[in-house]
């Protein structure tokens, strides 16, 4: 078969083609817009989060109302809170107040055994000298000059006269309760006005003192009137040897008063020496009285508040 019959075979097939199996053909054929659509996950996903978003922003305002016993159990349980806390807080400082109360009771007690030490030591200081110095005033009342022995008069004078004793009691506790306003801690109110009773009978004690020690030196002020103060500092260093048998020639040059003092100065040291024992006497029994009082009050505390 020769080219020509060739091209002409062909050109005779194609156009045995129907235009029915044309168009069927075409219709085969994918378009564009036939094509399946694609999905973004993450869009769904935005639309997603925005549609959550949405519903937080506008939440439903529309409550459902509350039973009136629903309002009441609140409240009930609110009251009941509050009054727990209160009663709890209550509860804790009452036990932080007896504590501190024990603790200021057991302070005062051994202030007060320690003034009962102070007061057993100063009765008997000014219970020692008081014969000496009742000697002192009978050779003074009766002393004629030239006759009386100077020498046992400032013997007396310097052993019994140069001195005074006083105390000074513990008063700590009993000051720091009344100015930090902690006296409204003693609960026990017979504790409490044993304390008041006291303190005010201390008061007087100090001030019973304070008077001796004013009228000693005034005391000393009429004795240094008719003292020769060398002769009578050379008496106190040489001790209580002056006095004895053995020394009468230093008793005879150390004459502590001149060899005839003026009767008006030694009838008015006699009257100092005079009041000054009464005095001594007076505060002494201050003392004592002072000694009771410590001695209840250290009583009742101990029973009180079970201290042994």
């Amino acid at each position: 078969m020769d080219a020509g019959d060739t091209i002409e075979q062909s050109q005779e097939d194609g156009k045995s083609e129907s235009p029915k199996e044309v168009n069927e053909n075409i219709s085969q054929e994918p378009t564009i817009e036939q094509q399946p659509e694609t999905t973004n996950p993450k869009s769904e996903i935005q639309k997603s989060e925005t549609k959550n978003m949405e519903v937080h922003h506008h939440p439903d305002l529309h409550h459902r109302k509350k039973h009136w016993k629903e309002y009441f159990l609140e409240f009930l349980m609110i009251f009941l809170a509050v009054t727990l806390g209160f009663f709890a807080e209550n509860i804790r400082e009452h036990f932080a107040e007896r504590n501190k109360e024990r603790s200021y009771m057991q302070s005062l007690l051994e202030d007060l055994v320690e003034d009962t030490s102070k007061i057993n030591n100063c009765v008997q200081n000014n219970l020692y000298p008081q014969n000496g110095r009742d000697t002192l005033v009978e050779l003074l009342y009766n002393y004629q000059p030239g006759k009386t022995n100077v020498n046992e008069l400032a013997r007396l004078f310097m052993m019994y006269c140069f001195e005074y004793n006083i105390v000074r009691l513990t008063d700590h506790t009993i000051t720091e309760l009344k100015t930090s306003g902690n006296t409204v801690l003693i609960r026990k109110r017979s504790v409490a006005n044993a304390i008041l009773s006291y303190d005010d009978e201390v008061h007087f004690t100090e001030k019973q003192g304070d008077i001796t020690i004013d009228f000693g030196e005034k005391n000393l002020e009429n004795g240094n009137d008719i003292l020769n103060i060398r002769q009578f500092l050379a008496f106190v260093d040489h001790g209580p040897s002056v006095f004895s048998d053995k020394n009468l020639a230093l008793k005879k040059s150390l004459n502590a008063f001149p060899q005839y003092p003026d009767p008006k100065l030694v009838l008015k040291f006699a009257n100092s020496v005079e009041v000054y024992i009464g005095v001594c006497r007076d505060y002494t029994n201050q003392l004592i009285e002072t000694k009771k009082s410590t001695n209840e009050l250290i009583t009742l505390i101990k029973n009180e508040y079970n201290f042994n």
